[in-house]
């Protein structure tokens, strides 16, 4: 018998990796993997999705836990894709600047993908998303601002720069074409959870070979 080639897919983020907000099946990273457990049914292949999303994480945590994470679910000759998300925290106001400032996330997510490309086979970075027009500027439920001119501008770059590098990017801003945050204005529905889920899963089809 063959051996079975072993895909895992690592995604790493913040509460909207998590789940946070999808009540029906637990948010974009549990419905990718269902997604997958579906379509490659090749018994040759296997696909794992780990979720490692923390609620209220920065690019400092991801820099700071990148590396023993990737180390500890890598299999020897196995391909392994990474999927970053992240920005909704960093925009943060705090003492009247962004909690991690653009330059800053951008150096965490340079040198998290540069050591993820190490070991891995791929990695792809969704944008930081908007929150509801009701929150944009004011205090949330956690008492957080957040502007939505700076999430356009953290998204903008961080597009350009995987561009630049050949880095795959999702733009979860253009998938939310309606209102589709749950009701706390930041976290996302269902329905955003879902179309996030099916972009993601077209980026692994590419690379899983089946």
């Amino acid at each position: 018998m063959s051996p079975v080639k072993v895909y895992r897919i690592l995604c790493f983020g913040d509460s909207h990796t998590l789940g946070v907000g999808d009540l029906e099946l637990g948010g974009w990273v549990s419905r990718l993997n269902l997604k997958c457990q579906n379509f490659f049914t090749d018994p040759a292949i296997r696909v794992e999705v780990y979720n490692l999303g923390i609620g209220s994480e920065t690019t400092d945590g991801l820099k700071r836990r990148i590396e023993n994470e990737v180390t500890a679910r890598r299999l020897k000759g196995q391909p392994v894709l990474c999927v970053f998300q992240y920005g909704s925290n960093d925009v943060v106001i705090h003492k009247n600047k962004n909690r991690v400032p653009f330059d800053y996330f951008l150096s965490n997510i340079i040198e998290s993908t540069a050591k993820a490309r190490l070991v891995l086979k791929e990695v792809c970075v969704l944008s930081p998303t908007r929150v509801s027009e009701q929150f944009n500027g004011l205090k949330n439920f956690d008492s957080e601002i957040r502007l939505n001119k700076d999430v356009d501008e953290y998204s903008n770059r961080l597009r350009l720069w995987s561009d630049d590098n050949e880095v795959t990017f999702i733009d979860c801003n253009e998938l939310a074409q309606s209102e589709v945050f749950h009701s706390d204005g930041l976290h996302w529905n269902e329905t955003l959870h879902s179309l996030v889920a099916v972009k993601v899963f077209d980026f692994i089809t590419n690379y899983v070979k089946h």
